[in-house]
């Protein structure tokens, strides 16, 4: 299993999340089924139902760690969930080497169709917000779950057909010399 606490650290990750959780003022998480590690500050509203309540805050975990077991079962996807307290989030599957390890979290939102006590406190977001969340989450997920030894993938072919500038033998026996030596 990865270190997750080391790599939430990470200067690319701590930017990521701190500007998910800044752009939307939602809460960035991992969840190793033991174990729940923010990344950033933790965002909490004024009326949050788990801020400063220890007992709403275990209930909390224990709501990832109820999705934590859900995705272990099928871990394809990032998936809509719900918390205890009624708060929308996405729980995505971190798999390295084809092994399930934990979930990223990002969640503390409403729908912006929800009327949830009619609070204004609470973040709304809408269909639109949740499909940026969910790219820049699979983005972080990503940064997570990279290997130290994984190299980048091999130039191909369809990969330099934009990058050609000239059709001539020399500059194709160029390329050919490129992607010898790069292999």
């Amino acid at each position: 299993m990865l270190d997750y606490a080391a790599r939430a650290g990470d200067l690319s990750v701590r930017r990521l999340s701190e500007l998910i959780r800044r752009q939307f003022r939602v809460n960035v998480g991992i969840c190793t089924g033991r174990d729940m590690i923010w990344l950033g500050e933790r965002q909490v509203m004024e009326n949050e139902v788990c801020a400063g309540n220890r007992a709403e805050s275990v209930a909390c975990v224990c709501s990832y760690r109820n999705w934590f077991d859900v995705l272990q079962a099928e871990p394809e996807y990032p998936v809509g969930i719900t918390c205890h307290a009624g708060l929308r989030g996405i729980a995505f599957p971190m798999v390295v080497h084809g092994r399930f390890e934990a979930i990223l979290v990002i969640s503390g939102y409403l729908r912006d169709s929800e009327d949830r006590f009619a609070s204004s406190v609470h973040v709304r977001l809408n269909a639109h917000d949740e499909a940026v969340l969910t790219d820049l989450g699979l983005e972080l997920v990503s940064f997570l779950t990279a290997q130290e030894d994984e190299m980048p993938a091999p130039f191909v072919q369809q990969d330099r057909v934009f990058m050609r500038l000239d059709q001539s033998d020399a500059v194709s026996q160029t390329w050919r010399d490129i992607e010898t030596f790069a292999s």
